[in-house]
């Protein structure tokens, strides 16, 4: 493996990479726990290797725009603009195929996203598929379906001056008498009309890649903050079907039970556990679902109501988690 010039902290881990990965945060000393290597080749399909996964959205061409398949020496991404990850059994190296026709920034979006969260896996972390930011001392994360508005709920308590925790992948650590969420890295991606309800234009923040719309708010920037130790876990808070404006209900918190089965839905890749994944999984689920408050709540539609949502949910959070905030 070519030597490694860069060192980055992020979900936990020391990364150390052969090129530079945009919008990671700097590691200084450490031994790295994953090894990054970004090359043009990869070693060759194994014959035995298994597909466990093809995403039901293709390119146009009928392929899958992104199969995962798994082999003697881990794990293998693949992704339909030519794009290869090849991630070790032991997640301790990732080796990254990089296609002429991308950058260096839609590699670090696939990297940051999907390979780091089956990695995290395989090191024996739990990620949860959530955004998650500081309040009062405590890591509150929010889970949801696809377009619940996780990140932009993330990135409005970001603009109030929460800190950001981590968007999209939340990788949990129990820490015996505390669960915590580990940080993750500290840009938050939007969609432009999620940018322009709350910053007033679709251009407000920069591109995550020229060949990408997604935006990014940087939490390392003027005016925000970045979390870069765990926090412990006060609440989740699931985010429900956006309802017309005056509409949303009071939030209802779940009892234990049903908390452990909508927190199993909302794992990050949880179409690629194996057994022994799996097991890890439902034992850490299992004691957050017992020790912290996991609390449903529907958000009225229209972003620009976002921002009195979110002091409004500060208002309350006291009594909504009080069994973990004590």
């Amino acid at each position: 493996m070519p030597s490694s010039q860069y060192r980055y902290r992020a979900f936990g881990l020391c990364l150390s990479s052969d090129r530079p990965i945009p919008g990671l945060p700097a590691a200084i000393g450490g031994d790295p726990d994953v090894r990054v290597s970004i090359g043009r080749e990869l070693p060759p399909r194994s014959p035995h290797d298994v597909v466990r996964y093809a995403s039901d959205a293709g390119d146009g061409h009928g392929m899958p725009l992104v199969t995962v398949s798994q082999g003697p020496s881990g794990y293998r991404f693949a992704y339909a603009d030519g794009s290869e990850f090849l991630i070790d059994a032991d997640g301790s190296a990732v080796r990254c195929r990089w296609h002429e026709s991308s950058t260096i920034e839609d590699l670090a979006i696939y990297l940051v996203g999907p390979v780091l969260g089956l990695l995290l896996r395989l090191r024996g972390v739990v990620p949860v598929h959530a955004s998650a930011v500081e309040i009062g001392g405590r890591a509150i994360l929010f889970a949801g379906e696809a377009e619940a508005g996780k990140s932009t709920t993330a990135a409005a308590f970001a603009s109030l001056g929460h800190g950001l925790i981590s968007d999209d992948v939340v990788p949990i650590h129990d820490g015996g008498h505390q669960i915590l969420a580990c940080p993750g890295h500290p840009r938050v991606g939007m969609w432009p009309d999620a940018v322009d309800g709350l910053f007033g234009s679709p251009s407000a923040l920069p591109r995550l890649s020229a060949t990408y719309e997604k935006r990014y708010l940087d939490a390392c920037g003027p005016g925000y903050r970045f979390e870069a130790d765990p926090v412990p876990i006060g609440a989740i808070y699931l985010l429900g079907t956006r309802v017309p404006p005056g509409a949303g209900g009071q939030p209802r918190p779940l009892a234990p039970r049903e908390a452990l089965m909508a927190l199993i839905v909302h794992t990050y890749a949880n179409y690629l556990p194996d057994g022994r994944m799996r097991a890890r999984e439902l034992d850490v689920l299992a004691r957050i679902a017992g020790r912290v408050p996991v609390i449903e709540i529907a958000v009225e539609d229209g972003i620009e109501r976002l921002p009195g949502f979110c002091r409004t949910l500060v208002a309350s959070m006291p009594a909504a988690s009080r069994a973990c905030l004590a």
